[in-house]
């Protein structure tokens, strides 16, 4: 009579052998059922501005995966909320990949490794009907023309071109035509807001963070407006410039 298979040690070497090769592929089985969880988290500050009255925001966007599985991350955007309404989605559209340099990078999609944290520092614009959009960069070029032929001619003349009271100034009708956007499209009205991040990866990561709010001031809206004062100079609206890159810095809180 021959023994029982429970009795047998060949049996016993042949389980614990197929046990072990189970155990040594558990943490790839895992990965490959798991899913992404993208922790997001924003400092305590977030920078508001305007472009001919259409908002921009700036935010330093933390994105960290405690999941077990890569993130493919296709699109982000800025959701706002004032006194309790809907105001508008901002989509972000650039980054700084050095901090020490003001240049921004078109934001292409990006991958986060699972326990991998990525920190950026992000611009997120208004987004606008293509009716609209068509409008803005129209009359952004022709101000660039215009401030170019103006600046060339003063610099022929050698007119000094340094300090602000000999800037050269934008044509009558681009500058009225600039103030009238800006004064039709002006959003940043003091009030309560909302923030929320959004954010879109290929693998439909579970995305967690914290709800935030802030107060925009009278004084941060009258800031605001003042960036329009300097449309006469391009400012803003065709041309660069740092004051209107900086906005207003508001205060977030956790809610």
């Amino acid at each position: 009579m021959s023994n029982p298979f429970y009795l047998d040690w060949t049996f016993w070497a042949f389980a614990s052998s197929l046990l072990a090769i189970a155990l040594s592929q558990a943490p790839p089985i895992v990965r490959w059922f798991g899913k992404p969880r993208l922790v997001l988290e924003l400092p305590n500050q977030m920078r508001i501005t305007h472009v001919a009255g259409y908002a921009a925001a700036g935010v330093v966007l933390s994105i960290r995966n405690a999941g077990s599985k890569a993130a493919r991350i296709t699109s982000l955007s800025i959701k706002f909320r004032r006194n309790g309404e809907d105001l508008l989605d901002a989509p972000i559209l650039e980054f700084h990949p050095d901090p020490r340099n003001a240049q921004a990078l078109l934001l292409m999609p990006f991958s986060v490794a699972a326990g991998v944290e990525v920190t950026r520092s992000m611009n997120a614009y208004q987004q606008l009907p293509r009716d609209k959009d068509r409008k803005l960069s129209e009359l952004a070029s022709r101000v660039r023309v215009d401030i170019g032929k103006k600046v060339e001619l003063a610099q022929a003349n050698r007119d000094s071109f340094a300090p602000l009271g000999s800037m050269v100034t934008l044509d009558a009708r681009l500058l009225q035509e600039a103030q009238s956007m800006f004064e039709a499209n002006f959003c940043w009205k003091a009030g309560d807001y909302d923030v929320q991040i959004l954010c879109r990866s290929d693998e439909q990561a579970e995305v967690r963070q914290q709800k935030l709010a802030f107060t925009l001031w009278e004084s941060d809206e009258a800031e605001l407006k003042a960036l329009a004062d300097d449309y006469q100079y391009g400012f803003g609206i065709g041309l660069t410039h740092e004051r209107h890159a900086k906005g207003v810095f508001v205060t977030l809180r956790r809610i």
